[in-house]
């Protein structure tokens, strides 16, 4: 939905759900309040998938950081 909702060129390529958490879950734990414990939770033999890498980093931070300010930590409430 993103790619076509922006009309940009997805480049699919075969993907390692894995890497992207990694990488995305590096980053929003410097964004995150340090009482949130982010956490994956996924099997070690996961297969590829076909994705556009970039895409697929923008669409699980969105979730994470969706969930996140769900959070009663995000909404000031005590933790």
């Amino acid at each position: 939905m993103l790619g076509f909702s922006r009309q940009t060129l997805l480049r699919p390529q075969p993907t390692s759900l894995r890497l992207r958490y990694e990488e995305v879950m590096g980053l929003l734990q410097r964004t995150f309040d340090p009482r949130i414990t982010l956490q994956i939770d996924s099997p070690d033999d996961q297969w590829l998938v076909q994705a556009d890498p970039g895409q697929m980093n923008q669409v699980l931070m969105n979730l994470c950081l969706n969930g996140g300010g769900a959070t009663p930590c995000r909404r000031g409430a005590r933790c």
